[in-house]
């Protein structure tokens, strides 16, 4: 009874029913920016336009080096409101210098492909330049709004892109405007920047003392930060990997946008147990260990959803996309099962990096991101698509299994030293 009783003020969390309402209202979102880019383009179009989306996001997750991920720790483990505006300030000087590298990197990557004679995706990848900060701005908010627990704000980030879009390319697509695979890009990531940059300039922030802020940030960072970042390198951002060998490899674009679009309807499973380590990302600070309500709560939960997303996600694709797309359901019901591993193992690794335990998420996506890397060179190669599956799912089953043995570990350590 009690344990039903704690389930229930899971789903009944007031935090909780606002971030996954709007990450499935994103969602939700997303499959109609999916399905009405489908409509425009072709499936080779839009594979290539999801092929430069990866390479995007890719490269844009090298860059920040875990110093977001430990001013969000910071900003967790403060009450003071003044201190929080400064490490906000010291973040945004940091997001600015990412997006000139990015620039640079996206610039030089247009010329390669030009070299190559791949003139389309020279001319998207030189196209991205002037809106290449959509990535690194999203992963700005969700990070600071994790930290001060501004639900909110992390629930519109979530939400207005997409819908900005969709409101944007129904009025000037095919009308003002030419549908191409340039038009749908630019439109896209142009609107998701706009927002954004709203989102970011209406929450306080302060450049004073600067000087001390990076010194905290720089501490923080060679405990915490840069063992998530390492882990994050290799383990998130080798997510679009598979997506970019699909490319590279295929006789053509278009198995990039089944797998792709298989993993976009398979990502709300990954987001419930997710949402629920961040809604209790600070509480999790002063924890000594997961509530075995939460954790056998949020376990049930995700198997559940799953099982009734096996059931709804061949028909809804079918419904959802046009003729040429429908390997998309099979696709997302298998991904699902990595999706839905890998959400709860994000929900450990919130208690963990409430904890400073940067090392274990580093290392646990290590490991998964050097699945991702030798599966999908070999796997890819012999099977495609389908060999990019089996791999997502084999990374995420070792995510989610590392994670549990190093939340264990340190459990049972600091009790052990309790008793000491």
């Amino acid at each position: 009874m009690n344990f039903a009783k704690e389930v229930g003020k899971i789903i009944f969390n007031r935090q909780i029913l606002l971030l996954y309402g709007s990450t499935l209202a994103s969602v939700v979102l997303s499959l109609f920016v999916s399905v009405l880019n489908c409509r425009l383009l072709s499936p080779e179009e839009y594979g290539n336009y999801k092929y430069v989306y990866n390479i995007l996001y890719l490269v844009s997750g090298w860059l920040l080096f875990g110093y977001f991920s430990s001013g969000c720790r910071l900003i967790a483990n403060t009450k003071n409101p003044y201190k929080i505006r400064q490490l906000k300030g010291a973040m945004v000087l940091i997001l600015c210098a990412a997006f000139v590298i990015l620039a640079i990197c996206m610039l030089g990557l247009a010329f390669l492909n030009q070299q190559k004679a791949q003139h389309e995706i020279a001319l998207l990848l030189f196209c991205s330049v002037p809106v290449c900060s959509a990535p690194l701005l999203h992963n700005y908010i969700n990070v600071v709004a994790r930290g001060d627990n501004h639900i909110v704000r992390l629930a519109l980030s979530r939400i207005l892109p997409p819908l900005a879009y969709i409101v944007t390319a129904y009025i000037l697509l095919g009308h003002i405007i030419a549908a191409s695979t340039m038009n749908v890009f630019l439109l896209y990531f142009g609107t998701s920047c706009i927002v954004l940059v709203i989102l970011l300039a209406t929450d306080p922030m302060s450049f004073c003392q600067l000087k001390a802020t990076f010194r905290e940030l720089q501490r923080e960072n060679r405990q915490y930060g840069i063992h998530v970042y390492w882990g994050s390198v290799l383990g998130i951002t080798m997510g679009y990997f598979s997506g970019i060998l699909l490319g590279i490899w295929g006789s053509n674009k278009a198995a990039v946008g089944f797998y792709t679009l298989g993993w976009a309807i398979a990502s709300p499973l990954m987001m419930l147990p997710s949402i629920i380590g961040t809604v209790h990302f600070r509480a999790f600070a002063e924890a000594k260990r997961i509530s075995s309500n939460i954790f056998w709560g949020t376990l049930g939960l995700s198997v559940g959803s799953f099982l009734i997303f096996a059931f709804v996600a061949g028909p809804l694709a079918e419904v959802l996309y046009p003729s040429g797309y429908q390997s998309v359901g099979l696709i997302s019901i298998f991904l699902g099962v990595a999706t839905t591993i890998h959400g709860f193992g994000d929900m450990v690794n919130c208690f963990l990096g409430a904890h400073g335990q940067g090392r274990a998420w580093r290392n646990s996506a290590l490991g998964a991101g050097m699945i991702l890397i030798i599966g999908n060179v070999v796997t890819i190669y012999f099977w495609g698509i389908t060999g990019a599956i089996i791999t997502r799912i084999l990374a995420s089953w070792f995510y989610a299994g590392a994670l549990l043995y190093y939340y264990i570990k340190y459990v049972s350590s600091a009790n052990l030293n309790r008793v000491q």
